[in-house]
């Protein structure tokens, strides 16, 4: 029952991070097994015909291409996401928010809690009582 529940888990949480990344992941996996497709191809062919003067320069041109495929999913996916989907952190950045940074106001009912300065704690309020 408990590997059960933890391969559950386990398919879960890969499946919650890879949701958002497959399509990125399916292209570099595609872009590495056409290198790499080609690169064997190429070593078909020298085999063949004997002429392996370039054979050094093919590696490092493979391994130069995996490279730079790496980096360039990086860079696309990881470190500049796109526009709509910014990090917003813990908000959820509905309407009202986008209102609130833009300076409008909707009246949502906690309009008397944005117009004052300072919000007074629990333990503030109990003094304010006594």
């Amino acid at each position: 029952m408990l590997n059960q529940i933890l391969r559950f888990t386990l398919f879960t949480s890969i499946w919650i991070w890879l949701r958002p990344r497959w399509r990125g992941l399916l292209a570099l996996v595609v872009f590495v097994g056409l290198v790499t497709l080609g690169h064997g191809e190429y070593l078909d062919y020298v085999t063949l015909s004997g002429d392996s003067s370039f054979l050094i320069w093919s590696y490092a041109v493979k391994w130069l291409l995996i490279a730079t495929g790496l980096l360039a999913y990086f860079l696309l996916v990881v470190m500049w996401p796109k526009p709509g989907k910014a990090k917003q952190g813990k908000s959820t950045g509905g309407k009202g928010q986008a209102a609130v940074s833009a300076g409008k106001s909707e009246d949502d009912g906690f309009d008397f809690l944005r117009n004052k300065k300072r919000l007074q704690n629990r333990a503030e309020k109990l003094l304010d009582e006594k």
